[in-house]
Order: structure tokens, then sequence, then C-alpha cells
């Protein structure tokens, strides 16, 4: 392989991460891509270590996810409602500090912008889900 060539693997599972990691803990990648997934594990801040641990120094977690509501009535509604989403959500929660919870891992940089949701009468479901993170860290 000359210096103009670069080695990709990629990996497609149908598994958890718990499986996952399980089988490949000792192996480091030098990205991980997460979309729409954060907001239905089980344990967040479990899986959000986990995904550290998988990464190589310097490897980047790439992200899009719904988080919690900047605005005190959208929280309170995502409050209200997230029990009920989650059972029929597949285990979404629409209320979690997602953000919060990656930031107190201490990735040494961040890259992220917000999509806000205004409220529309004819979408309140994109309300409820309050805004979405996009963006990404770096170990």
């Amino acid at each position: 392989m000359n210096s103009k060539q670069t080695k990709f693997t990629s990996f497609i599972y149908n598994l958890t991460l718990n499986e996952f990691y399980k089988e490949y803990h000792n192996e480091k990648f030098d990205f991980i891509i997460s979309t729409l997934v954060l907001c239905s594990v089980e344990n967040q801040k479990e899986v959000l270590k986990q995904i550290y641990d998988l990464l190589k120094p310097k490897g980047k977690f790439i992200f899009i996810e719904h988080i919690q509501a900047h605005y005190d009535i959208q929280k309170s509604l995502q409050n209200l409602i997230s029990p009920v989403w989650k059972l029929f959500g597949d285990g979404c929660e629409l209320n979690r500090p997602t953000l919060e919870n990656i930031e107190e891992l201490k990735f040494s940089s961040y890259d992220y912008q917000f999509i806000e949701f205004p409220f529309k009468i004819n979408e309140p479901f994109d309300y409820l889900m309050g805004r979405v993170i996009v963006g990404s860290v770096q170990k």
C-alpha cells in the first residue's frame, strides 16, 4: 500500500451496541456514526462511554440526534408526553440531555449545530421533537 492509498473497512451490524462492544472491545475505529439512536438506548451514558472507548486516538464520533428542547414550554411538553411516546416510539425518550452526556466525556474537540423545530399547527410532532443536533466530536 503506497502513501496515497487508504485502507477502509466498514461495519454494518444488526447487533446491539453491547453485543458489538463485547465482540470488538479490543478494536479501535477511526469513525463511529450514529443517527437517531441515542434516544432509544437503555443506558445512554454507558453507550456513549463505549463509543468513546471504541474510538482510536483522534477518532471521530459523528451523529445526528434529536435532543432535549431548549425552551421551557417544549421541555414541559416533552416531559409530559415522553412516557407515552416511549411506549409507542420503540423506546425513544424525547427529553434526554444527549448533548450534556456527550460533553461529559471530554472529547478534544466539538463541532455541531442545532436545528430547531418551530411550532406549526399542521406538524405538532416536529415541535415535540424539540431540536436536532448534527455534529461530530473528536477523541
